[in-house]
């Protein structure tokens, strides 16, 4: 290239009638998709996590089907048996066999489980230590009972 000349760009337009019609259709369609409205998505994605509660929930509960929860639940190891669920490839719901439930506690221990459940509870407690103290404190309460119970 000779000094002292400049470097000009071409920009090639549409020259066919495909890529005519492939220009049109993006311009027709770009402003469709710009007009999602973000705020109505928010909105639908805090509602659905609202009603995935569970506990004791607020009196200003938006999803009125739903009701308290797992007020009195304990530590369950396992619900069914893996050898001889895999006879049966079906959603839960639509078997008709007994699934028997494995539950930890005083008679049935298992110190394995109730050990890894109480430290990631104890874990969480120090998370939320400073930004929900009365969370935090629940925790290693709960941290605690389930380590002594297992």
């Amino acid at each position: 290239m000779e000094e002292g000349r400049k470097q000009c760009r071409v920009v090639k337009l549409p020259t066919t009638l495909q890529d005519l019609s492939a220009l049109i259709l993006i311009l027709t369609i770009l402003p469709l998709c710009q007009s999602f409205d973000y705020g109505e998505a928010l909105s639908k994605s805090l509602l659905y996590f609202e009603s995935q509660r569970s506990g004791r929930l607020p009196y200003n509960q938006r999803v009125t089907w739903r009701h308290h929860s797992g007020l009195f639940d304990g530590l369950e190891q396992e619900v069914g048996d893996g050898d001889t669920d895999h006879y049966c490839w079906q959603r839960p719901e639509d078997m008709t066999t007994s699934r028997r439930a494995y539950k930890i506690d005083e008679n049935h221990p298992g110190s394995d489980l109730a050990g890894e459940t109480s430290a990631a509870m104890a874990a969480a407690s120090i998370v939320y230590k400073k930004i929900n103290p009365h969370y935090s404190h629940l925790l290693l309460d709960h941290a605690q009972q389930v380590s002594q119970s297992g």
